[in-house]
């Protein structure tokens, strides 16, 4: 075979454009390059002898981004106002790459040969893609101390005690774990077994549990009042600082009980 040989030159010029790629998945403060010297041992022949990308090593790559990356109701370590560090597992918070469309968008950039700053296509996303991705903007809230806190950026804009489930009737608020924002809704009506409650200020963020106001029926929040007199389930706020709250957060606003 001659090194001019039209056929060698061809599979020479497939493969280099095949190795073109090089794009870097931007994961914050971490980040993943795949390149020439990554898709080389990707290279298969399909049935017509033609040079392509195997789909399933593809595939496998992805799954390992998914395994490293992916934080939707995993384990979070936290560190607490109080500045105590805490882990908190489960809850409906965090990032989950979509395998299959994330593996075709691969594919995709190394056949054109793509350079630059990509993304994977996400089912589920946090506010933030760094490590820590709960971020600068969240809603903590202490059982113990019937406290909540809102930070906005990284400062406290909502300091309020509050009122959380009723301990003495099994209405213990759902805790030791982040889940997000699902809804915000202005004069809400809560409904309930035995129970039917108008609210200014609603938001959910784990089923029929969420944050509201409660001055129409509350004059006092915080301390041990949630053990025999405690809510539903939810977290009653003083109106004023439920309304704080309510223009602070978005939707998928992390939400941390413990």
């Amino acid at each position: 075979v001659w090194k001019d040989d039209p056929d060698l030159i061809a599979e020479r010029d497939a493969k280099n454009q095949l190795l073109k790629v090089d794009i870097t998945y931007d994961f914050g403060d971490r980040s993943e390059t795949v390149d020439g010297s990554v898709v080389k041992d990707w290279l298969i022949r399909d049935s017509d002898g033609n040079w392509t990308v195997d789909e399933s090593k593809a595939a496998d790559y992805v799954q390992q981004l998914a395994y490293k990356y992916d934080t939707f109701g995993l384990t979070h370590e936290f560190t607490t106002h109080a500045g105590k560090k805490i882990t908190l597992k489960g809850g409906d918070y965090g990032w989950v790459i979509k395998k299959k469309e994330t593996t075709a968008a691969l594919v995709e950039y190394i056949k054109e040969g793509k350079t630059g700053t990509v993304e994977p296509v996400y089912l589920y996303e946090g506010k933030s893609r760094e490590t820590n991705d709960i971020g600068g903007t969240y809603v903590e809230i202490s059982i113990q101390d019937q406290e909540m806190w809102c930070y906005k950026d990284g400062v406290v804009v909502v300091d309020t005690p509050v009122v959380t489930g009723n301990v003495s009737k099994g209405y213990d608020t759902p805790s030791g774990s982040v889940w997000a924002i699902d809804a915000k809704k202005h004069d809400a009506v809560l409904k309930g077994e035995g129970y039917t409650q108008p609210v200014t200020y609603w938001m959910p963020f784990n089923g029929n549990v969420g944050i509201h106001d409660a001055d129409t029926w509350r004059s006092e929040h915080g301390g041990e009042i949630y053990k025999t007199s405690g809510s539903h389930g939810c977290v009653n706020t003083p109106t004023a600082n439920a309304e704080k709250i309510f223009n602070t957060v978005e939707i998928g606003t992390p939400v941390i009980v413990y």
